[in-house]
């Protein structure tokens, strides 16, 4: 999931981050040979979206200390 964060800080867009860190992650384990679809994404979208934004928030966390506490 680590690297599945940073694939959303890349995003350059406000919309549609999480559906596109699904998809590729959906064609990334297809290479792999795994048989995987949407599905397991749309059933748990709440939870995969607020993952990948809490995956980032101890870089956040970090950011702020260096500029608020220099």
């Amino acid at each position: 999931m680590k690297k599945t964060g940073l694939i959303r800080q890349v995003h350059p867009f406000c919309e549609g981050n999480t559906r596109t860190i699904a998809v590729f992650i959906i064609k990334y384990l297809r290479t792999f040979g795994f048989n995987i679809n949407d599905e397991v994404f749309a059933e748990n979208s709440w939870y995969f979206r607020n993952s990948l934004v809490r995956a980032n928030y101890k870089k956040l966390e970090k950011i702020y200390l260096k500029i608020y506490h220099s």
